[in-house]
């Protein structure tokens, strides 16, 4: 029968004597495999349409420098994101909510898997990038973010100077509710009515 000393296993072979076998933890060989480390985050997209005001769902997964995943970047890890910008009204992104950490966001990980809950409010595409605050390792991904639910009209003459009883053009813009342009109609064709005061 195999015995332990030191962290040594001793296996007995008949007539040969005892032959030292270096025995490991198995949760070591999981999470820390000779030669390996964290190399790269990839992030993917899960929400088909992001929209802005609403909740867009981003994978993340942790690889290694030989492109399998880091199983060992577990439980909640402090991730930094960029790329989106405040919505023109001022609204700034929220990232996740798992709560803050010193210079970023938690984002829970589960065998070098996570999910980032993100609420974009400038309708645009960007390219969003997540960096792992200690160690710097980085990845990124493009998304386009629709507009959010259509709040007010502007309309805007295209002369300086329009002149009673003469045509002229307008442009007529539609925004949602964080300020961002929906659709710009140009040249709808308007016509102030002459002054009919009486002097």
């Amino acid at each position: 029968m195999p015995r332990h000393q030191f962290g040594l296993e001793f296996l007995h072979l008949f007539g040969h004597g005892s032959l030292p076998v270096v025995v490991l933890p198995i949760h070591q060989h999981q999470r820390h495999r000779s030669g390996t480390r964290f190399d790269l985050l990839e992030l993917d997209l899960i929400t088909p349409t992001p929209v802005a005001g609403r909740n867009t769902s981003v994978g993340i997964i942790a690889y290694d420098q030989y492109g399998a995943v880091f199983t060992g970047y577990n439980g909640p890890e402090c991730l930094s994101f960029t790329g989106a910008a405040n919505a023109p009204y001022g609204r700034a992104p929220s990232y996740t909510n798992a709560g803050t950490c010193s210079g970023g966001n938690v984002v829970d990980f589960v065998n070098g898997v996570g999910t980032a809950n993100l609420t974009l409010f400038d309708a645009q595409s960007i390219t969003l990038s997540a960096t792992d605050v200690p160690t710097s390792v980085a990845g990124l991904t493009t998304l386009s973010v629709a507009p959010g639910v259509l709040q007010n009209l502007a309309v805007a003459p295209q002369t300086s100077n329009p002149v009673a009883g003469t045509p002229f053009a307008t442009d007529l813009t539609a925004f949602d509710e964080y300020g961002t342009s929906i659709r710009t109609t140009p040249a709808l064709n308007a016509s102030p009515s002459p002054d009919r005061r009486t002097h």
